[in-house]
């Protein structure tokens, strides 16, 4: 048996285990992540985190989304971890770094910046967690997009019967950013999403994000997650959208990102880089059995 706990950052879940209670399962881990993240059979979540400590004691954390697939780092999933971590005194600061597949994140627990409209989602004990996500990667053969060209940005594409301009970029894992208008639909959403997603222009894929701009200072925005489809919410999608549209010149020094689960704050942080607050709730901790034994 392990011990997990649910959390969630804005409505985008994860169930967060110790990795080495389940390091006899590692071989399987793909269909435990898939089993542990269904939400008709298992907990549900968007994705499995599993955490760790260096030899230098810095966390460290994996994660497997709900489709089995591994991911290089998740926004909203690292807030979650943070706070768990924060919470449980498993570390000794408000103030910390946290070791990734895309690097080393630092990370601040209670900010208590006032991230408009997220309260109103909260129902367990929560957390103000910040990220610096570092500099977003606008280099097309580090995202990676299969083009010859040096960046991606703002370039037509075609998917099934339609053209988009798209924009990508990495914050750590490949994003496709799109503005769209608003009489861009629900069934829009489901059905250029994951075509999008499986692109032949993205080798490993991407996330894409739907973009509504409302100002400098506001975007709303719908998330179809990379080997997780539609997410309530998206960190590195929401510091996506923002990094783009600073590119762009759509943006200021701060913006709020609007998602269905509620808002993250994005802001250029020291020397440039982004940063991102938000909420990080924990919703509930059991035990789960593991197809594998402790030999």
């Amino acid at each position: 048996m392990a011990s997990v706990t649910k959390m969630h950052g804005l409505g985008n879940d994860f169930v967060i285990g110790y990795l080495k209670t389940f390091k006899w399962c590692i071989p399987q881990i793909r269909d435990i992540a898939i089993e542990i993240c269904d939400r008709h059979r298992g907990i549900g979540a968007d994705g499995l985190i599993l955490y760790d400590f260096d030899d230098e004691n810095n966390p460290t954390m994996s994660i497997w989304n709900s489709d089995g697939s591994k991911a290089e780092m998740c926004g909203n999933g690292i807030r979650c971890l943070a706070s768990y971590l924060y919470e449980l005194k498993l570390v000794k600061s408000e103030n910390f770094k946290i070791k990734t597949l895309a690097g080393f994140k630092e990370v601040f627990v209670d900010n208590k910046i006032n991230v408009e409209d997220s309260k109103k989602f909260l129902k367990g004990r929560t957390d103000y967690v910040g990220v610096v996500m570092g500099y977003p990667e606008f280099l097309a053969s580090k995202i990676p997009v299969k083009t010859e060209e040096e960046f991606f940005i703002d370039r037509e594409i075609n998917v099934l019967d339609r053209t988009f301009k798209v924009s990508a970029v990495s914050m750590g894992n490949p994003h496709a950013v799109i503005f769209v208008n608003s009489d861009f639909s629900s069934e829009d959403f489901y059905k250029y999403g994951p075509a999008i997603e499986k692109h032949e222009l993205f080798p490993r894929f991407t996330n894409v994000e739907f973009v509504n701009y409302k100002n400098p200072h506001e975007f709303s925005v719908r998330v179809w997650e990379r080997g997780a489809g539609e997410t309530l919410a998206c960190g590195t999608g929401a510091c996506a959208v923002y990094a783009v549209a600073c590119k762009l010149e759509k943006a200021s020094l701060y913006a709020d990102i609007h998602l269905p689960g509620g808002t993250l704050r994005i802001s250029t942080g020291k020397n440039g880089v982004i940063q991102m607050t938000g909420p990080a709730t924990e919703v509930f901790s059991t035990k789960v059995e593991l197809p594998c034994e402790d030999l």
